[in-house]
């Protein structure tokens, strides 16, 4: 694996397990690189998963075109839902 993809993937494991923020691990990637930070996000869900968290939907994010203009974005985003959050 990318060793960007691990050391961002670390860092917000850490970052949420402390409940301290992280610095921004977008600096880590060129800009608009949805394949590592999708690939970030699913390290963290496997590891979630792994370590007994259940997931109960997903979710979807900028959805409104208006929004993604204003934040640079030019297609929504999805993630999972646990049932502990």
């Amino acid at each position: 694996m990318n060793a960007v993809i691990v050391t961002a993937a670390e860092a917000l494991a850490e970052a949420a397990r402390a409940g301290v923020p992280c610095p921004p691990v977008r600096t880590l990637f060129a800009t608009g690189d949805l394949t590592s930070a999708y690939a970030v996000q699913r390290r963290n869900l496997a590891a979630a998963v792994a370590a007994g968290r259940r997931i109960v939907g997903r979710k979807i994010g900028l959805t409104n075109p208006a929004v993604q203009r204003r934040l640079g974005a030019d297609q929504p985003d999805f993630g999972a839902l646990f049932a502990d959050a």
